[in-house]
């Protein structure tokens, strides 16, 4: 889609983005879910919500965090304006360009227990944003942590 394509007749485009449900290998234990990385670029026409999801061992998925993301703001510098309007280095302006790359990392710490899966979603509503990479960091809680409700006697 062209890049100038973000809206249809005055309405801006919904867009979702979920990750896989992460088990860490270990499906049938409870894990600690320990933190969430986020890491963003590009982003375009606003803000980008981020939020973390994880279902608990009765299936129920609920938010445990959300935060919001925007593209920072740089400078371009020298270059900025026309040739002979500026000293050489005399000033800094906002950059207008569309082709500056700008990185947005974000870590969330989260410890919560009694985990079974967790999965990262990415919305934005009338934006652009490349998703580099999501992580999410969870440690296996003892194996005497699994519900009463799960085992077979």
């Amino acid at each position: 889609m062209s890049n100038s394509y973000t809206n249809d007749k005055n309405s801006p485009f919904n867009w979702i983005f979920t990750s896989k449900k992460e088990n860490f290998g270990l499906g049938f234990q409870m894990k600690t879910l320990l933190k969430a990385m986020a890491h963003l670029s590009n982003i375009v026409g606003g803000t980008v919500d981020v939020q973390i999801l994880t279902e608990d061992r009765t299936g129920n998925t609920k938010t445990e965090e959300s935060f919001s993301v925007s593209s920072p703001s740089t400078l371009a510098g020298w270059g900025s304006f026309k040739f002979g309007t500026r000293v050489y280095g005399g000033t800094d302006q906002a950059s207008t360009s569309t082709t500056n790359t700008t990185d947005v990392r974000r870590i969330i710490e989260i410890n919560k227990s009694g985990v079974i899966t967790a999965q990262v979603k990415v919305t934005g509503t009338g934006t652009r944003a490349k998703i580099v990479e999501l992580g999410l960091v969870a440690r296996p809680e003892a194996e005497g942590a699994i519900p009463s409700d799960w085992r077979v006697v």
